[in-house]
């Protein structure tokens, strides 16, 4: 596997971080992503995959080798770890939380390598007249939640559209 540090430029306080805050949270939108994300789902593909679908952004669903690359040896590695430290040893307590801490901040440098990747993508899409809950819908079946998971897509979408209007931030980068 290739490594790729992230573009120095990203900006790490975006629309698609601060859409993550405001629907991370909402009543059971946590609780669902984690589901999802034990059923083999990026919560980051999530947080695209309706922020694109609120900003009409086009949008095919694929993960670019370079945001993958850092998920998993990034962001994952931390999470495995943090993982593997029981939560009842007082020992390693202050361990699991800094490294909590930084399993944070490896998603918010994933999440801007996202917003960064979607705003170079063509704004006008074969499903630009599609509803934003439709397509959500359809960026949520792109990254498979569909089938037996259709139910964690429906209640993603409810704390989605649950989100006040001033809290869902639409916008590419400059």
């Amino acid at each position: 596997m290739e490594w790729h540090a992230p573009p120095e430029d990203l900006n790490l306080s975006n629309p698609l971080w601060d859409l993550a805050l405001a629907l991370w949270n909402r009543p059971g939108f946590a609780e669902t992503c984690l589901e999802a994300q034990n059923a083999g789902i990026a919560v980051t593909h999530i947080l695209a995959a309706v922020y694109s679908a609120q900003s009409g952004f086009a949008w095919d669903g694929k993960e670019p080798k370079a945001i993958g690359a850092w998920r998993r040896e990034a962001t994952e590695s931390l999470r495995r770890f943090r993982q593997s430290l029981s939560k009842e040893n007082p020992a390693v307590a202050p361990l699991r939380q800094q490294i909590a801490e930084s399993e944070l901040a490896s998603e918010q440098v994933e999440l801007a390598w996202w917003w960064h990747h979607l705003g170079t993508m063509d704004s006008g899409s074969a499903h630009a007249d599609l509803h934003p809950v439709d397509r959500a819908r359809h960026n949520l079946v792109l990254i498979g939640l569909d089938g037996e998971l259709a139910p964690l897509q429906d209640r993603i979408i409810d704390a989605w559209k649950q989100t006040p209007e001033q809290d869902q931030p639409t916008g590419k980068p400059e």
